[in-house]
């Protein structure tokens, strides 16, 4: 008998803590981060996220093959980022080289 009770006792300090426990949100943020509504207060834009292309994106970009990009890297033609092993390439550097070329 004694072993039913503890377990009604034991159940009920359960039930007990879960219900002051408050609800936690576990979805996405929903709200904006102090730091982005002060942003927003001081008219900072929000900066979209940078898009780096991989060799073969920016090879295609050009209309040129990836050993010919790979060509232009090395004799610094054509600016590229590296991170870790990878090779990658912002829009921005493959358009200044096209106006580059088309100056030319």
């Amino acid at each position: 008998m004694t072993n039913d009770s503890s377990d009604r006792d034991r159940r009920s300090a359960v039930d007990d803590r879960s219900a002051h426990t408050p609800e936690v949100a576990r979805s996405g943020p929903s709200v904006p981060s102090d730091a982005t509504s002060r942003q927003k207060e001081r008219g900072v834009a929000e900066q979209p996220p940078i898009q780096l292309l991989r060799v073969l994106d920016a090879a295609k970009t050009l209309a040129i093959s990836p050993r010919k990009l790979w060509s232009l890297t090395q004799s610094g033609e054509i600016r590229s980022i590296r991170i870790g092993r990878s090779v990658r390439y912002a829009p921005e550097d493959l358009m200044a080289f096209i106006a580059a070329k088309r100056d030319r």
